[in-house]
């Protein structure tokens, strides 16, 4: 469906939970062009509701097929802007 709306295979995967892993695979699959995933991991509790469990999911599964985790606790330095707080 992605090809179909783009018009070609795409070349970025991005995604925040398994669910987005079947994309990621689809992306990875282009042969013809140099291609990359990259997974957003809820593991800030503090700031966001994070969780620790799944994004240690994500993290292995990432570090398994080359995709490019990005964690929310080490990676940002803002997760809400301000005046903005968690529920």
């Amino acid at each position: 469906m992605i090809a179909q709306q783009i018009g070609q295979w795409p070349v970025l995967a991005f995604g925040n939970s398994m669910g987005d892993i079947s994309v990621a695979n689809y992306v990875m699959g282009n042969e013809r062009y140099k291609t990359a995933a990259f997974f957003v991991c809820c593991d800030d509790e503090i700031r966001e509701n994070g969780s620790p469990e799944k994004a240690r999911k994500i993290f292995d599964i990432c570090t398994e097929n080359g995709w490019i985790p990005i964690s929310m606790k080490n990676d940002w330095l803002t997760v809400f802007g301000a005046g903005v707080t968690k529920k």
